[in-house]
């Protein structure tokens, strides 16, 4: 029943799920609510906690970073496809945009306090101010982190992740890349999850000359971005 639910679900409760007022989309104040302790960042993403369930993971990023273009396409990417049940993509459960207020950046400020080392670098990932636009998106917690899965080969996993890059490319008409290990994983069963990415439109990006919507053209990145032999 876990794997349920939707932006218009709170599972907050222990019995299972109870409809938000009105069945409304979540918004940051529902992600306050759920956010545990801060986990880990990217360039430009901090990764919080679900303290409902280990099995989730909460990421936030400023779109108004001058130096951070890739959160825009991202958060638009997740806005229109996270719904649709893309076969490679990490599977989302909730997701909203907002714009920030001096309450909600206090909140998450002390989250960060709560649960981070480098205080000032984690907060100047964020570089938060207030009227910024920000997105939030809850994600799953994938078993295995870049090329780690016990019971896979090297090779089975490059083939692997390419197989669901190239999927996701095709549902959704935009190529990723950077395609680098920390930005992809594996669930317990072997398959596949990319959950970070850059992206370009599929039609008008070329690399080395070739569509990189092509299977063999991510095998070659991430074979090289893992520093791999194959």
């Amino acid at each position: 029943m876990r794997e349920l639910l939707y932006m218009g679900y709170d599972y907050d409760n222990k019995d299972g799920f109870a409809k938000l007022p009105d069945n409304r989309q979540a918004n940051y104040g529902d992600f306050l609510r759920w956010m545990g302790q801060y986990v880990f960042n990217g360039e430009y993403a901090v990764i919080f906690a679900d303290k409902r369930s280990p099995y989730r993971l909460i990421k936030v990023i400023n779109l108004d970073l001058t130096d951070g273009d890739s959160n825009w396409g991202q958060a638009d990417f997740f806005e229109e496809n996270w719904q649709k049940d893309i076969e490679g993509l990490v599977k989302v459960y909730a997701f909203t945009k907002f714009i920030a207020t001096k309450p909600m950046m206090l909140t998450l400020t002390n989250k960060i306090i709560e649960g981070a080392s480098n205080i000032i670098k984690i907060t100047q990932i964020l570089d938060m101010d207030e009227n910024d636009e920000m997105s939030m998106w809850l994600m799953e917690k994938v078993d295995y982190v870049g090329l780690t899965h016990p019971d896979l080969s090297k090779t089975e996993m490059i083939d692997l992740v390419a197989s669901a890059a190239h999927n996701i490319g095709t549902r959704t008409g935009y190529a990723l890349t950077d395609l680098k290990p920390q930005n992809y994983g594996f669930r317990n069963d072997g398959s596949a999850v990319i959950f970070d990415f850059n992206l370009e439109v599929a039609e008008q990006n070329y690399w080395m000359g070739r569509d990189m919507k092509s299977f063999e053209d991510y095998k070659y990145m991430i074979t090289s971005a893992s520093n791999t032999k194959v």
